[in-house]
């Protein structure tokens, strides 16, 4: 799927998502590798924060 078709995120709805997922000790200060070590979702993450248009793409597809 070309980037152009893939779906967008806006960064707050992105930073919302890896909040949730990581759990973060101190929210005011961000979040911590260690945070999302502790949340056992290292893999999830990394791959929404590095790879975000195709997680959405698999996010929608295992929807249909």
């Amino acid at each position: 799927m070309p980037i152009d078709a893939a779906p967008s995120i806006g960064l707050d709805d992105l930073w919302c998502q890896l909040s949730d997922m990581a759990k973060p000790a101190h929210p005011e200060r961000g979040i911590a590798v260690s945070d999302v070590r502790k949340s056992g979702l290292c893999f999830g993450f990394f791959g929404l924060l590095f790879n975000h248009h195709n997680m959405l793409g698999q996010r929608s597809t295992l929807e249909w």
